[in-house]
């Protein structure tokens, strides 16, 4: 009897030690890459998974990939332009304050993300919401790399083509419709409800703005 309820008892223990080295590894295991292209294809169903996989570590992280590539990004358009001077600041001791400037923007985009999204949650509060504060920052974080890194592609084809412009309608109106269901997903909203959560603070601090400029004229 005894040696039954050990064998019975065994494969239990093993599956709970198996769970509990597992979860921390959730993220780690599945491709960021796929989750940042899930995120903007299949936005709804990968916002709805990844909720409960909120995390501060991640969300710097993904926060991150925009500047890092958009310094890349300058340093190509700064080759194809102006290649011997590119070539010669590269080459300089002035590569050091091209750390220092990427660092400053990765430390800026964490903050600036972390501005917008305490600002929208207290909105999204106010509207009964019931997601937390890291689950939209890190919810927003998961579609950033993508479309940072698209939107510093077509700003850079600004230089070689002012007519590509008409590309940011379609591109901002997507960007819109991902920020919609983020806040839908986390927040357990409706579409109303969602928008009302990132227009509401706009339209605030836009009205601030204007009686601020009024003030001081």
């Amino acid at each position: 009897m005894t040696r039954l309820l050990k064998e019975k008892t065994k494969p239990a223990d093993f599956d709970k030690t198996e769970t509990t080295l597992a979860t921390p590894l959730v993220v780690i295991k599945r491709s960021l890459f796929s989750i940042w292209i899930s995120s903007v294809l299949h936005p709804k169903e990968t916002f709805g998974s990844e909720k409960s996989n909120a995390s501060w570590k991640f969300s710097l992280l993904n926060y991150s990939i925009y500047p890092i590539a958009l310094m890349l990004l300058l340093a190509w358009v700064g080759a194809q332009v102006f290649p011997l001077d590119a070539a010669a600041f590269l080459g300089s001791q002035n590569s050091g304050l091209m750390l220092i400037f990427g660092i400053i923007l990765i430390v800026s985009s964490w903050i600036g993300a972390l501005f917008w999204a305490t600002i929208t949650h207290f909105f999204a509060r106010l509207l009964h919401g019931n997601g937390t504060l890291l689950q939209q920052y890190y919810v927003n974080s998961l579609y950033a790399p993508v479309v940072g890194i698209i939107g510093a592609i077509l700003n850079a084809s600004l230089l070689f083509s002012p007519w590509l412009f008409v590309l940011f309608v379609p591109y901002l109106l997507y960007s819109l419709y991902l920020m919609t269901i983020a806040f839908k997903e986390v927040h357990e909203f409706s579409v109303g409800k969602a928008v009302l959560s990132w227009i509401s603070p706009i339209l605030v601090l836009g009205a601030i703005a204007i009686i601020i400029a009024l003030i001081a004229r």
